[in-house]
This record gives structure tokens, C-alpha cells and sequence, in this order.
């Protein structure tokens, strides 16, 4: 028994000096190390470069590089409204094709027509017969959110929002279609800016 307790007595005496001499250093608690990681994404959507624009009828289109939205998912078209046979208003079309559409959020679409259809920019005044607007329909398809506005329901400035959808990565469709009708144009041009968006909604 004594011998045990000497030599344990012993131990304790060359333990003692070393522990003090690191006793200052910190040290962890045990062999392992936790990483706490974090971070975010903000709200993004954009909608892709337009990779086609297909179902011309009596159009013309062409790309805006690094158009009015800063991309080239802007399109300029050249609609021949008129009939040249009776001067009326002709039926005319176009499908705009955009890849590479994406919004990391539930997102929705939304349509604004400047003016509410093709309107006359000229100085001929209108008599009977004659229209000074040319109305047309569009719909716009990306993932699970799909936005239709007959060409009677367009309005100056109003905008028309889609039901809210899950987040997307896909193509986006834009379709436009002008119906024909006996209505005449008058001489000079007919224009509108309209304005396809996705945005992100609760």
C-alpha cells in the first residue's frame, strides 16, 4: 500500500510543473470542431434572350440588343394592319420564344399595353368607318403561370396579372394576335409599347 501511495505521490509531483507551464494556452473541449455556415439568395428573375420568334403573319420582327430592359428580350414588330385589297384591318400574329427564363420565387406575369392596342400617331381625322385603334390579344406561358387578354379587354395603361406560381426555370412564350376586321385605317402609322414582366410575389 505504501508503495502505491509513494509512487502516486511521485506521479503528482512530475505532473504538477507541466500542467502549469500550459495551463495558459486555450484548449478545446474535445477532438472535434463544429463550422457554422449560413447564406442567402436574393429574389431573382429575368426573363431569357428571345431564341426565336415564330407564327409571323403579315409581321416583321427583329431583336433590341441591349434594349429598353437593358437585354435582348426586347422585340421591335412591323405589323401590316392593312389589307391592300379593301384597306380594312387584316389579321396579323406573332409568337416570341424566350429560353432561359428564370425566378428563384414564386413569381407572377404581368401585361401592360401603352396605349391599348396599334393607335394612330398621324393627322388624318376620323369619320365613320374609319378606327383610330387597332385592339389585339396576347398570352404569356412560363412553368405553371399562364396570362391570357382579349383584344377587348385591353386598355391604356392597365395592367393584367397571372395567378401566382411555384419558382420556374424554362421557356417563356409570348403570343400576340391581331383579329381582322371591316373596320378602315387611315394613312399613316399605328403604334404601341407594350410590357411583358415577371416578378416575384408572396
Amino acid at each position: 500500500m505504501r508503495l502505491i501511495a509513494s509512487s502516486m505521490a511521485v506521479l503528482a509531483l512530475l505532473s504538477t510543473p507541466a500542467f502549469a507551464a500550459t495551463s495558459t494556452t486555450p484548449i478545446g473541449n474535445d477532438g472535434e470542431s463544429i463550422l457554422n455556415l449560413a447564406a442567402s439568395a436574393q429574389d431573382y428573375c429575368r426573363l431569357g434572350q428571345v431564341s426565336s420568334i415564330s407564327g409571323l403573319t403579315n409581321a416583321t420582327s427583329s431583336t433590341l440588343s441591349g434594349g429598353q430592359s437593358g437585354a435582348n428580350s426586347d422585340v421591335a414588330l412591323n405589323v401590316n394592319l392593312q389589307d391592300q385589297n379593301t384597306d380594312a384591318v387584316q389579321a396579323w400574329g406573332a409568337t416570341i420564344n424566350l429560353p432561359y427564363s428564370v425566378c428563384n420565387h414564386n413569381f407572377a406575369i404581368s401585361f401592360t399595353s401603352t396605349k391599348g392596342g396599334l393607335s394612330y400617331t398621324g393627322t388624318q381625322q376620323a369619320s365613320a368607318g374609319f378606327t383610330k385603334l387597332v385592339p389585339y390579344g396576347v398570352s404569356v406561358s412560363l412553368g405553371g403561370a399562364t396570362l391570357a387578354v382579349t383584344d377587348k379587354a385591353i386598355a391604356p395603361n392597365q395592367t393584367f396579372t397571372s395567378s401566382s406560381a411555384s419558382p420556374v426555370y424554362g421557356s417563356a412564350v409570348i403570343q400576340l394576335t391581331g383579329l381582322a376586321s371591316s373596320s378602315y385605317l387611315l394613312s399613316g402609322a399605328y403604334s404601341d409599347v407594350a410590357n411583358v414582366t415577371i416578378t416575384p410575389v408572396a
